[in-house]
């Protein structure tokens, strides 16, 4: 069985349905296996988590997923409701993964060469450190990319959305 899985250093969410008899194996004992019900998004819903904390310089973000759609929003976490200000995005566009991020200097965006293929799993990696990030889409190629400016932080103030965002469509 096959599961979506949002990964932020020790912090792990499942994020894909899965029906009430599919099981998972237990962290604390492989011989033990525990039912799950997990969120879909249908792209009038969202799930609202505690900003991302610890990120200001550095991350790895590993998310886990199934679309069944080309485009639509995958993670975002921001500094102001407005759109304004620093923030990270994971996002898919003409069925690319787009991952994007603004540290105050003029926003960085890197698309996959890779397309997805719907209803079929993928994972995206996503990596920070200062001003150069990277993403990749399941093996294919690391696509990277830097930030303008001297500005190195990522300054986040806004809960970190999954699967849709509270203040409507943004440009990001």
């Amino acid at each position: 069985m096959r599961y979506t899985q949002f990964k932020i250093g020790f912090l792990k969410l499942f994020l894909s349905p899965i029906s009430a008899n599919d099981v998972i194996p237990s962290t604390s004992n492989t011989n033990t296996y525990s039912s799950l019900t997990i969120p879909s998004f249908s792209g009038q819903s969202y799930l609202e988590l505690p900003t991302l904390r610890h990120v200001s310089k550095t991350f790895e973000i590993e998310v886990w997923f199934l679309t069944q759609k080309p485009q639509g929003m995958i993670l975002y976490n921001g500094q102001n409701s407005n759109g304004n200000g620093d923030f990270v995005s994971l996002n898919l566009q003409q069925g690319k993964l787009v991952f994007r991020f603004d540290l105050g200097g003029g926003m960085v965006s890197m698309q996959s060469q890779e397309t997805v293929t719907l209803n079929e799993w993928h994972v995206a990696k996503l990596n920070r450190d200062e001003r150069q990030a990277s993403l990749q889409l399941d093996d294919g190629k690391i696509v990277r990319g830097m930030a303008l400016g001297a500005l190195t932080e990522l300054n986040l103030e806004l809960p970190l959305y999954l699967g849709g965002f509270r203040y409507g469509i943004i440009a990001k």
